[in-house]
């Protein structure tokens, strides 16, 4: 076989099943000490030539077309893959080594091909979402399981893979770059004409909301494509850098208004604006206040939803009921109307999958739900709760008190980091 070039080495890796060796992985992302295992496809670096192990020759061969200054792979060089080299891929895609890495472990290993490759940022929560669809126990010993299902057994799997990944964060997390740990060129001047452009309004919300967006837009616009910006994407953590080198925001201490507050105009790499140390002492307090306060609510509300909920039961399959909640259906909702069932002509008609939903997109729907479900006393029925809820007949209370969870995650979350923003709202739609 002899000299092989990256691709080729890569796909031959995964058909061994490397992606599952961090060791392998390490060697294959980095530029790591000399590896000593002579092993099929093992990567040994050195400072002329990285070298793999070819089990056909049981010698060190070159990989042509690898930069010795520099790791064999990086996670966003660009490939193309088909079926032959990886499963789930349906028809040639456009994609990185490091997506090709993650299918094989979140996918194809716990779930084979029930779910096709998935391209960009991968997160729990999107395959997640596959799941859902149709999720059960493992059957008993003999009775075969539904190639379309996925179950109990598969998940731990793919939970494994989740927490293996996070043995990659060494060599596939940027956390320090110099974009990441500096502000934007320019912001301070752009900050102060826009505070001066909007001079009589700066203790309203929605005004010091629009010029934080405009803020944030600037520095998004300085640190895109940087690797270093990945670590810092999600809401809570642009947050904390909008603060940090932008503009400390808004305050409205103990009051919580919706509508006014003090604005504080320094970042905190800046430091404070000792002209409103009263306001950021109080902030503070209030911040401590909420914690507990909402915290406290949030626990309340779980177990007085228990309570008030503990004898609901399902009793039977359709209660008869020809009212439910009015629904738009389109791409960011069609998924939602999966399991349950639709009313038409006074007759109901159950959702099954992802295909019957979408001889529905773009209609206006009435579909039925708890809320007019006509069994008696506490009572609720199968048609009304949907697949989803009726198939955990000791759940009901359960899933009620989860919005008294929400409550608690919600004043959690905000107390890492808060963002003040403004949007308009369609109140002519309703969506499940």
């Amino acid at each position: 076989m002899a000299e092989m070039f990256k691709f080729e080495l890569f796909h031959a890796a995964m058909q061994q099943q490397l992606y599952g060796q961090l060791s392998w992985v390490i060697s294959a992302f980095s530029i790591s000490t000399p590896n000593k295992e002579n092993k099929p496809y093992y990567i040994h670096s050195s400072s002329d030539a990285h070298r793999y192990y070819d089990p056909q020759t049981n010698q060190l061969e070159i990989i042509t077309d690898a930069d010795p200054t520099k790791p064999v792979f990086e996670w966003t060089d660009v490939i193309t893959l088909e079926n032959k080299h990886i499963p789930n891929v349906v028809e040639p895609i456009e994609t990185t080594y490091g997506n090709w890495i993650v299918n094989w472990i979140l996918l194809v290993e716990p779930f084979g091909t029930k779910i096709s490759y998935l391209e960009g940022d991968i997160t729990p929560g999107k395959i997640e979402a596959f799941l859902l669809k149709d999720f059960r126990a493992d059957p008993e010993a003999g009775v075969a399981k539904d190639p379309k299902a996925f179950y109990v057994s598969e998940y731990l799997n793919y939970v494994k893979g989740i927490y293996y990944l996070t043995g990659f964060t060494q060599i596939s997390v940027w956390a320090t770059t110099e974009k990441a740990m500096l502000p934007p060129p320019g912001v301070k001047e752009l900050r102060d004409r826009l505070l001066k452009e909007n001079e009589g309004h700066l203790t309203e919300l929605a005004t010091i909301a629009k010029i934080e967006k405009e803020l944030i837009a600037f520095d998004d616009k300085w640190t895109a494509n940087d690797p270093g910006i990945n670590f810092i994407s999600d809401n809570k953590n642009k947050a904390a850098r909008k603060k940090k080198f932008l503009i400390s925001g808004a305050e409205t201490g103990l009051t919580g208004s919706t509508t006014h507050g003090t604005l504080i105009q320094n970042s905190l790499i800046e430091g404070w604006d000792i002209s409103k140390f009263p306001e950021l002492n109080t902030s503070l307090r209030a911040a401590s206040y909420s914690r507990g306060a909402e915290t406290q609510l949030g626990g309340v509300s779980v177990k007085w939803l228990l309570r008030s909920s503990s004898n609901m039961n399902i009793a039977g399959n359709d209660c008869g009921s020809k009212l439910g909640v009015i629904v738009d259906v389109d791409k960011k909702s069609i998924d939602k109307i999966v399991g349950f069932s639709v009313i038409e002509k006074g007759v109901s008609t159950f959702v099954p999958n992802d295909e019957a939903a979408g001889t529905y997109l773009g209609k206006k729907l009435m579909v039925r739900s708890p809320m007019y479900c006509q069994m008696p006393l506490t009572d609720y029925c199968e048609t009304c709760l949907g697949k989803r809820l009726s198939i955990n007949k000791d759940g009901l209370s359960l899933a009620v008190s989860e919005m008294g969870s929400a409550i608690t995650l919600s004043s959690l979350k905000a107390a890492h980091g808060r963002a003040l923003s403004v949007a308009k709202m369609d109140f002519t739609k309703t969506i499940l």
